[in-house]
This record gives C-alpha cells, sequence and structure tokens, in this order.
C-alpha cells in the first residue's frame, strides 16, 4: 500500500439514525459543525420529549430535526413543545423554551457555514441561562462585571444603591454578580 491509500479509509455511513449531519451523507466527512447538528437535535429532544426517529408519526416527520425544522421555521413551535415544561408557568419560561428552539434551529441548518459553533452554542445556552436572574424586588440588583469569577464569597466591593448599602457577592458562574443588601445578609463580610 501507498503512503496515500494509507492516509484516508472510507467507510458506509455511520452514526445514529436522526442525530447524523445530513452532509455527511453527501461526501461522508465529519467536521466541528457536524457535532453543532447533533447537539441541536439533542436540544429539540429536551424541549420536546419527541423520539428522534418514531415510524409512528406521518412521513414527513418521522425524523425529529425535520419536524422541529418545519415547526421552528413556520412560528409553531408551541405546538411541539414537551407540556411537563410548562411553558405557560411564566413568560420567562416560555421565551427560554422559544430561544433553545431558535438556538436548535440554527444549529439543524443543512448547510454546515450556516450552523453556529459549539462556542458560540454554548454562549447563547448561558445568556439564555443568565436571562433568567431579573432582579427579585428593588433591593437586589444584578450587575455585569469584568472582575474574574473569585472563590471567594465577598470580594470587598459596595455600592449604594437609593440609600442601601450592597455588597458585591459572587453568585453566580462567568461574570455575572448578584448584588445582595446588607441588611439581608450581614454576614458577607
Amino acid at each position: 500500500m501507498t503512503e496515500t491509500e494509507l492516509s484516508h479509509i472510507s467507510t458506509a455511513p455511520q452514526g445514529t439514525p436522526g442525530y447524523l449531519d445530513p452532509q455527511y451523507h453527501q461526501n461522508f466527512h465529519l467536521s466541528d459543525k457536524s457535532d453543532v447538528y447533533s447537539f441541536g437535535v439533542v436540544l429539540v429532544e429536551i424541549i420536546t420529549a419527541l423520539k428522534v426517529v418514531d415510524f409512528s408519526r406521518p412521513h414527513s416527520e418521522i425524523n425529529l430535526a425535520a419536524l422541529a425544522i418545519d415547526r421552528i421555521g413556520r412560528g409553531c413551535v408551541d405546538e411541539i413543545i414537551d407540556p411537563f415544561l410548562e411553558p405557560h408557568r411564566d413568560a420567562w419560561t416560555l421565551s427560554s423554551i422559544h430561544k433553545v428552539a431558535e438556538l436548535a434551529f440554527r444549529c439543524l441548518a443543512f448547510h454546515r457555514d450556516m450552523r453556529p459553533s459549539m462556542m458560540e452554542v454554548a454562549e447563547e445556552l448561558e445568556h439564555i441561562r443568565l436571562s433568567g436572574w431579573a432582579p427579585m424586588d428593588e433591593n437586589m440588583c444584578l450587575e455585569s462585571s469584568v472582575a474574574s469569577f473569585s472563590s471567594s464569597p465577598y470580594n470587598g466591593s459596595e455600592k449604594s444603591f437609593g440609600g442601601l448599602s450592597m455588597k458585591k457577592a459572587a453568585v453566580g458562574v462567568g461574570s455575572q454578580r448578584l448584588l445582595i443588601p446588607q441588611r439581608l445578609f450581614p454576614a458577607i463580610q
């Protein structure tokens, strides 16, 4: 065998049905964007609780990705949301499910170059998660900080809002910090 013959092995399509990047069937090459497609299928599974491949569904909906692309693309995501997620419990829940569905839709794009990177997917999911950190009342305020995450519960900074003394506590991840009124938690020193 020559060196060229050893550098590439062609195989028949392999992968779990329903998760495999549809472009793999054209050129038998997988890429990072193939993983993005598969993760998009997982996101759809989470928000729908439907099987990835289900022959009891109508022919055009056997594949969950095809079903999701159709419903999300037509703006009918509510038709496929798992009721156990309680999407109408509050506005944030419904909005978050819709944002995850939109992200899944982008992950399931047929052309790889139209899909986000996994880093972009992770950042968007984190953004969706943190969007739920709305102030509980007028005594709490969420602020972004360029400071890195500290393992200490208090980093020593203090702010005043409307006469309330607020100490910055490292609650959460990344650069998000929750400001807590000192009078509520005097133990934060």
